[in-house]
Parts: structure tokens; C-alpha cells; sequence
């Protein structure tokens, strides 16, 4: 999470919107998902922290994508859709044949 922190940094800087950025972004994301799950199980009073976490990261992620897709971004119904669909794509090795839209 840490490395991936800093290319997220880097990327803030000079390419916000770009695939290879939001594809780093769903991967902290997915990072501290699973830090958070695991502290709900074994360590309930880090709950907060990583719950903080979490909210950055989907922040992070929807910034991205408002930047990405314009005035497709305005809508949060729309980004929550764009949110899905790169997902699947730029997490999955087999992501751009499982995806019903052929675009990223």
C-alpha cells in the first residue's frame, strides 16, 4: 500500500485521469477493503482508521473518474457504473473480454 501511495501521488501530479492511474487507485482501494475486513474480525478499535481509509480511497477513485469521463462525471449514478466497469476491466486479467462496453 505504501508504494502504491506514492505512484498514486505521482501520478496526482501529472497525469490524474489516466488508465494507469485509476487502475493504482483500484488497486489501494482493494488494499485497505481487505485491511478493513480484517479489522473488523481480529482488531474492532482500528475500525475507525481503516473505515477512514476506505472513504479516501473511494474519494480518490471518484475524483478520477469525474476527471476521466467530464460531464459523464457530474452524475453519481454514472460514476458509480464507470467505477464498476474499469474495475473489472483493469482488475481482471480476462477484464476487457468480460466487459459488455469495449472501452476504458
Amino acid at each position: 500500500l505504501k508504494l502504491s501511495t506514492q505512484l498514486h501521488f505521482s501520478f496526482l501530479s501529472c497525469n490524474n485521469a489516466s488508465t494507469e492511474h485509476i487502475s493504482i487507485l483500484h488497486l489501494c482501494y482493494e488494499l485497505v477493503s481487505v485491511s478493513h475486513a480484517d479489522a473488523i474480525k481480529n482488531q474492532p478499535e482500528e475500525t475507525t482508521k481503516t473505515m477512514s481509509q476506505v472513504r479516501f480511497w473511494t474519494d480518490q477513485l471518484k475524483k478520477a473518474h469525474m476527471v476521466r469521463y467530464g460531464q459523464l462525471g457530474q452524475n453519481l449514478e454514472v460514476v458509480r457504473a464507470i467505477l464498476k466497469h474499469t474495475r473489472l476491466i483493469l482488475r481482471n486479467s480476462d477484464g476487457w473480454f468480460l466487459a459488455e462496453n469495449k472501452f476504458i
